[in-house]
């Protein structure tokens, strides 16, 4: 099993790399950074053993293959391989510099261009997945990387579904795929009827307000739910006494308001028509 396995190990299986140090683990996935063919690079490595996992590493790789959105990471390359009888995907992917949006949030670094920022270049990205019918389905703070020339970058697409492929997801799960704090009522119902790039809008309106006041949206100070309970109760906060600039704020509170709205034929029919109103909103304020 790949947990059992430290660095030595990888970097002996693999000498092709240059291990650097272990970064992370995200579901069965472990996550390195590294040196490879002279550039520094992310490498996961992804167990393919069970059915699912494969099928789900598969897309993941097609995923990145056939959005061509300028935020997404790239994937430099990708191969099968086994690592003490386990089957393994390989994955190298361009490596972002710069910390998390979830750090930047954390440190109290949010602003109204950091918000505006953020939420352009996720509608911009989106209306690449929705050009060939894909959902991110797991858009969330941790998920951006902002590089140090202040580019919004997106990772992670280990749980995209292609609305043209069959479901990978288990129909019975108590609830979709994603973050639960990060999620649309759709995906928090599990409900795959429903789920399409507007479920992205809803995680993104929720993602812009983090960025524009540090606050999550869903996160009741009068009820005291926790917030997957707000998030299917629609009780969330109005964008109102966060920004120095009363007017921009105003201007953009309904924009927020109808990419977090309950249900998604509320909610803007494509990315380019929130991100068109976004546009529209800030010309002349920033």
């Amino acid at each position: 099993m790949l947990e059992q396995l430290g660095i030595d190990d990888i970097q002996n299986h693999f000498p092709e790399f240059k291990i650097e140090n272990h970064i992370a683990d995200g579901g069965q996935k472990k996550v390195y950074l590294g040196e490879y063919d002279g550039e520094q690079v992310v490498i996961k490595l992804i167990p393919t053993e069970r059915r699912r996992s494969a099928r789900r590493a598969k897309r993941e790789v097609e995923t990145m293959e056939t959005v061509a959105a300028d935020a997404l990471v790239n994937l430099i390359d990708y191969f099968t391989d086994a690592i003490n009888d386990t089957s393994v995907l390989v994955m190298v992917e361009e490596y972002i510099p710069g910390p998390t949006l979830h750090e930047v949030i954390d440190n109290g670094n949010v602003s109204a261009e950091l918000g505006i920022n953020v939420a352009q270049t996720l509608l911009e990205a989106l209306q690449k997945f929705d050009e060939v019918d894909i959902v991110h389905r797991d858009i969330k703070p941790s998920n951006i990387i902002i590089a140090p020339d202040d580019r919004v970058r997106l990772l992670d697409v280990g749980i995209a579904r292609m609305l043209t492929r069959t479901s990978i997801t288990p129909t019975r799960a108590s609830h979709g795929p994603g973050t639960p704090t990060y999620a649309s009522p759709e995906q928090l119902n599990n409900n795959k009827d429903l789920q399409d790039i507007r479920s992205d809008l809803f995680s993104s309106g929720i993602v812009m307000f983090e960025s524009l006041t540090g606050a999550h949206p869903f996160a009741s100070d009068d009820l005291g739910l926790p917030i997957p309970d707000a998030i299917l109760q629609n009780d969330k906060r109005p964008l109102e006494g966060y920004l120095d600039d009363q007017s921009l704020e105003q201007k953009l509170y309904p924009i927020y308001d109808k990419m977090t709205k309950p249900q998604p034929f509320q909610r803007y029919r494509q990315p380019q028509h929130a991100l068109e109103e976004l546009n529209d909103a800030i010309e002349g304020e920033i």
